[in-house]
């Protein structure tokens, strides 16, 4: 009996003990649970707060994870304020007592990728919370369009204006400037490869794009040169919501066009891998007779693109490859002699090959993003001898029958930002490389690569919960020219739930290309040359929009109204300096003015939608 009342004595004192300790760790411990609109826990949440040391010190930084569960421990030592960030969900913003047991639901920030854009954004974002003027095209737009590739597309959206070369493709004016004043990219990687000026928007087949950003206004702080008129961007498909996916389409249009494209999308747990591909055709207009001049040239293209992905709890990782080829013919006249009839055609073959490989890592509050490419561009020329009596082709090899351009460039940008810095307040940092090289017949031998360097910032204070205040810089240096100073500021004020105003005014700039700093064509019909003392072109670029909208029983109508005003100084044009010889240099303007402005009215409901819009726009130089 003593020894039994002994042990129970002991087993007593621990028991004391355990909940004591268990008692005063609970107390100091503040457990929180996350978990989405299904109530599924979310894994690897960041918890941040701010805790004092006893001595009333200066306030540290505090941090935790979610397991799991979504469960997390806090250590609080009186009332404080937390922010809970996650990938794909809203920041929530909290007050939490010691000890106090929360249940935090996340609401997810797309439940369709259609509905955001992360073009000049430091994270995913509905439209109407960006800071710019943003218009999305997604992909119920693309395919009630039947749009085969990005002319296509565009040349149907308002303040967009798309002329066509017979040879070079299509021309894009947005908000009054040329094409050479639009940037485009692809997954926000700037497309090279310009001929007089322009992206040929017919070289970038629209199947496996998800949905167009389009950002009217300058965006030069971001995305470097060529960005003074507005920013393009093709985002391709990044999900699938964990499905298998194959789409195959076959489109005949007049005159005579066919085109054939697939595309196919498998999901693995953590990883998925796509492939696409596709054959587009055009045979030219007028239709081929015994004249063989074609006004409008046949081409053939061939593309594809394959990409591996991969996400874990705090990274995700995206590999992507891809390549097209274009052949474009120019026929020629028939020669007739009595022994032989022939003629010299000329085919005119465009290449591009890109390679590019995208990383995202969570540390704690701070996400890093950065991602590596590299383009290679070739254009190059060949000229045939075709007899027409037995319609065989020889290549013709003297000098001035053949030439080519081949350009090289790398991009590197990394981006480190707080999406949560605190409730107000948001910022984003980084650095950019880019490093072009061209050679050919038409870039004159031992031409200088150009690099740029660069380092960026931008953040988003909100002083009031209606006001939205983005002030950005960009510092450059570039090997080519003495690169300006690039600052930004973009103003959103949402005057109640109906109406937004949108303002911004910013610094814009455009660098030589290498093609315009030392470009040298010369034959029978052209006597172009660059010049190596261009000055960069740069700009004043100021913008506001107006938007009202309302949604009455499931109908939403919206009215937006914009105006613009663009002042450039040293535009770089290609301009007449000998009349007799026809010789043409590059050169630059002193000073050019663009304005105009543009209304849209949108009706939606739930088995209609209809749109009007009208633009006027104005160039003096």
């Amino acid at each position: 009996m003593q020894i039994i009342g002994w042990r129970h004595r002991v087993f007593r004192v621990l028991a004391i003990l355990f909940f004591v300790t268990t008692t005063a760790v609970a107390q100091n411990a503040t457990p929180i649970i996350v978990t989405d609109e299904d109530a599924k826990p979310v894994i690897g949440a960041t918890i941040s707060w701010q805790t004092r040391a006893a001595d009333q010190s200066a306030a540290q930084p505090a941090y935790a994870v979610t397991d799991v569960n979504g469960r997390a421990a806090l250590q609080l030592a009186s009332r404080s304020q937390i922010v809970i960030t996650a990938v794909g969900f809203e920041s929530r913003f909290l007050s939490l007592e010691p000890g106090e047991i929360m249940n935090v639901t996340m609401q997810r920030i797309v439940t369709s990728l259609d509905n955001v854009v992360v073009t000049g954004q430091m994270d995913a974002t509905r439209p109407q919370q960006s800071a710019e003027n943003i218009r999305i095209i997604d992909k119920e737009t693309i395919n009630r369009l039947k749009a085969n590739n990005a002319r296509d597309l565009l040349q149907q959206q308002p303040n967009f204006r798309i002329s066509e070369d017979n040879m070079l493709g299509s021309n894009l004016t947005l908000n009054g400037l040329g094409g050479n004043n639009v940037k485009v990219l692809v997954d926000g990687i700037p497309v090279i490869g310009r001929e007089n000026g322009n992206i040929d928007l017919g070289q970038l087949p629209l199947t496996n794009v998800e949905r167009v950003e389009v950002v009217e206004g300058p965006m030069s702080v971001l995305y470097s040169t060529d960005a003074t008129a507005g920013v393009v961007n093709l985002v391709t498909r990044r999900n699938s919501n964990g499905k298998h996916l194959f789409n195959a389409s076959l489109t005949a249009e007049s005159p005579r066009s066919l085109y054939a494209d697939a595309s196919a999308w498998i999901q693995m747990r953590q990883s998925h891998f796509s492939i696409s591909g596709g054959r587009h055709y055009f045979d030219g207009y007028p239709r081929f007779d015994t004249t063989r001049v074609q006004q409008w040239k046949p081409s053939l293209k061939y593309f594809g693109a394959a990409g591996f992905g991969w996400k874990s709890r705090r990274s995700t990782l995206e590999l992507k490859a891809d390549y097209f080829l274009q052949n474009t013919l120019d026929r020629g006249a028939p020669v007739r002699t009595p022994y032989e009839a022939y003629a010299f055609d000329n085919h005119y073959y465009t290449e591009r090959i890109n390679g590019n490989v995208t990383f995202n890592h969570a540390f704690g509050a701070l996400h890093l993003d950065q991602t590596a490419a590299y383009s290679v561009y070739t254009r190059r020329h060949q000229k045939y001898y075709k007899d027409l009596t037995t319609l065989q082709s020889n290549e013709i090899t003297a000098e001035d029958s053949n030439d080519g351009t081949e350009i090289h460039h790398l991009f590197y940008r990394a981006l480190l930002q707080r999406p949560a810095f605190s409730k107000n307040i948001r910022f984003q940092a980084g650095v950019e490389l880019n490093r072009e090289t061209g050679s050919g017949y038409k870039i004159p031998a031992g031409t200088a690569p150009i690099v740029e360097c660069a380092a960026l910032g931008q953040m988003e204070w909100k002083p009031v919960q209606s006001l939205l205040l983005k002030p950005g810089l960009r510092v450059n240096y570039n090997s080519a020219y003495a690169a300006p100073l690039v600052p930004s500021l973009n103003l959103r004020w949402d005057v109640n739930q109906r109406v937004q105003w949108r303002v911004a005014v910013a610094r814009g700039y455009r660098a030589p290309s290498m093609k315009e700093l030392h470009l040298s064509f010369v034959d029978m019909n052209h006597d172009i040359h660059g010049n190596p003392d261009l000055l960069a072109e740069t700009s004043w670029n100021g913008n506001a929009a107006l938007l009202l909208q309302r949604d009455v029983y499931h109908t939403h109508v919206s009215f937006q109204t914009s105006v613009y005003c663009h002042s450039i100084a040293n535009q770089i044009v290609l301009a007449k300096t000998d009349s007799v010889g026809l010789v043409y240099r590059y050169g630059n303007l002193d000073e050019t003015l663009a304005t105009g402005g543009s209304f849209d009215a949108n009706f939606r409901a739930r088995n209609l939608s209809f749109g009007i819009g009208m633009s006027l726009n104005g160039i003096e130089n």
